[in-house]
């Protein structure tokens, strides 16, 4: 869903009170905190390399961000994000890229499917989201709602760098998976939806279903694009 206020919010008050809406009145789980210092909101944007840190976030940089979904490492990942677009890009770059992935799995075979449900990856803890836990062991792909049966509705925790297959039908699998996403960010992909800056101007809400959904962003261009995010209802993978 994608929500354009029409008056200014720089404290991102109306996102809030939306998910907190959520949570009252639609059984949505409460927000996640992302820090003991930045609360229940993450501020998405390029922090200046004259600032040393041990451990930048991904999202913290102006690098290319392939294919991924939030949290991807957390044994309870959000179900839901929320992004408010203080400034976008003015400088042609930080194109958000979205793909739904029951389109990304018509491009994989059974045998890969069912393999990429089972429990043979390791995902690795980025450095700067350790809290203890290096790694979980777990599947990429699980059916909605649980059992053993495989459905159309699927939902996956995915981020290329940071998984590593624990069989060879688990590398094969995965490797199936990566040329399938690569192929829907291609230019004359028809599954992939490319959100320019000019299509989520300052002022517009993204509300995205973090296992249905995977999103892409490519290179950051102006120093100065702002975006905020918010996770919520948290659930077991």
């Amino acid at each position: 869903m994608a929500i354009t206020l029409t008056f200014p919010d720089p404290d991102s008050t109306y996102l809030l009170k939306l998910v907190q809406s959520l949570h009252r009145h639609h059984t949505h789980g409460e927000p996640l905190t992302h820090s003991s210092t930045r609360g229940w909101f993450w501020d998405v944007k390029p922090i200046p390399k004259s600032i040393s840190a041990q451990h930048h976030a991904r999202s913290e940089t102006m690098n290319d961000f392939p294919w991924h979904t939030d949290c991807s490492y957390a044994s309870k990942p959000p179900r839901f994000f929320g992004l408010h677009v203080l400034q976008a890009d003015r400088c042609g770059g930080g194109t958000l890229s979205v793909v739904k992935l029951d389109k990304v799995l018509k491009h994989l075979g059974k045998e890969a499917v069912e393999t990429l449900s089972r429990e043979e990856f390791r995902i690795e803890v980025p450095p700067e989201f350790e809290n203890g836990t290096k790694s979980v062991i777990g599947p990429v792909l699980k059916p909605i709602g649980g059992g053993e049966e495989f459905t159309k509705e699927m939902k996956c925790r995915y981020r290329a760098d940071i998984i590593h297959p624990l069989t060879e039908k688990a590398t094969s699998a995965l490797e199936d998976l990566k040329k399938a996403l690569a192929q829907a960010r291609t230019d004359n992909s028809d599954i992939c939806l490319n959100l320019s800056p000019e299509m989520i101007p300052n002022g517009t809400i993204l509300l995205m279903d973090n296992g249905r959904w995977l999103h892409a962003r490519n290179e950051v261009k102006d120093p100065e694009r702002h975006l905020r995010r918010i996770r919520w209802d948290a659930r077991e993978f």
